[in-house]
């Protein structure tokens, strides 16, 4: 059970959040009323193409997958690619692309905010494992769980940077080990 603070704290942080997503579809709105017919076309084209990324990848298509989210993330404005990138990204993923896959997620944190903030830096905590890289893969489990909305996500995220302590704890040993080897060697 939280303390008093701790719930008042968290009542505070949900206000916030849920003011700063009204504000974001307000704005959204107010640029759809706004737009040229220009900007519905790009749109349109930009819904279809990542449609069509999104069904490549699911047909296990994956190559073909990355140059349909490379073309649409061309036609989409600035600000509005984060889910183009992570989508990019699980498709990088699968082909087990792991270094593009972690910039891709990384480009993508940069113009992602809110709760979706928590989930890329989960998907780029696994990506940089895979490279291990582990120590940067717990600070991204560590800020997703702090970025997490949900506790669901939370736990997630926890789980996800325990398993990292130990692959930064293993990386430790095995780096003293070899030192140790390498001063036996030297006479």
């Amino acid at each position: 059970m939280l303390s008093e603070p701790a719930a008042m704290s968290a009542s505070v942080d949900a206000r916030k959040r849920a003011a700063l997503e009204k504000s974001r579809i307000r704005k959204a709105n107010e640029a759809k009323r706004s737009a040229t017919p220009v900007d519905v076309a790009r749109e349109n084209s930009v819904e279809a193409s990542a449609a069509r990324a999104v069904a490549l990848y699911k047909a296990g298509d994956h190559a073909a997958a990355i140059d349909a989210f490379t073309a649409a993330l061309k036609l989409q404005t600035p600000g509005r690619r984060a889910t183009l990138y992570k989508n990019r990204a699980a498709a990088r993923a699968a082909l087990e692309r792991w270094e593009a896959c972690e910039a891709d997620l990384t480009l993508a944190l940069a113009e992602a905010g809110g709760a979706v903030a928590s989930r890329i830096l989960l998907k780029r905590c696994f990506a940089r494992g895979k490279l291990e890289r582990h120590e940067d893969a717990l600070e991204d489990a560590t800020a997703a769980a702090a970025a997490a909305s949900t506790p669901t996500e939370r736990t997630a995220a926890e789980a996800q940077a325990a398993r990292c302590r130990v692959a930064v704890r293993q990386d430790a040993a095995e780096l003293r080990a070899s030192a140790a080897e390498g001063q036996s060697m030297v006479h």
